[in-house]
């Protein structure tokens, strides 16, 4: 599993969910849960729920580019 900094993510052996704030190793993130805090979780201990808002967006929406027309 590829996680980044933003992604939604539950916990396996617990109730709850939270966003990755942070990494602490290859293995540690940090997981910003509802109340505020930040708590060390292991990679294997987590279930991606969604991509991060920016990547998210970046496969939904694709730019259009509307050229505006010139009045002389």
């Amino acid at each position: 599993m590829q996680i980044k900094i933003g992604d939604k993510v539950r916990f396996l052996n617990e109730k709850g969910e939270g966003v990755i704030s942070g990494f602490v190793n290859k293995t540690t993130v940090n997981v910003r849960i509802e109340e505020g805090f930040d708590i060390p979780y292991s990679i294997k201990e987590l279930v991606q729920v969604e991509n991060s808002p920016n990547e998210a967006e970046k496969e939904i929406f694709q730019p259009i580019i509307i050229e505006e027309e010139k009045k002389i």
